[in-house]
């Protein structure tokens, strides 16, 4: 993946900094490793660019995409517009819930 530069941080509620463009390199470098390693991107869909964010990881090859429903259930208005637009690429979603 060439010149990666380290996630500089991650969090949850309100804390989550990383950028998504570094976020997503990594997660890729570390997948091209193994074959039984699968490339799945976390999104949060409340934020403002999440469906920029899906364009984004789908275009680079994510293998899926993984939400937490922490703050949300899957159903709302906001996450379906979300998951929806994921449909859409054809890529499966995991539902976080541990």
């Amino acid at each position: 993946m060439g010149d990666r530069s380290p996630i500089e941080s991650a969090g949850f509620d309100g804390a989550y900094v990383v950028r998504q463009r570094t976020a997503l390199r990594d997660l890729l470098y570390w997948c091209e490793s193994s074959a039984q390693l699968y490339a799945f991107y976390w999104i949060d869909p409340l934020e403002e660019d999440a469906a920029d964010q899906v364009d984004m990881a789908a275009a680079e090859g994510v293998d899926g995409f993984k939400i937490i429903c922490d703050r949300y259930l899957p159903g709302d208005e906001a996450p379906l517009k979300v998951l929806g637009k994921i449909a859409r690429t054809g890529k499966p979603v995991l539902f976080h819930s541990g």
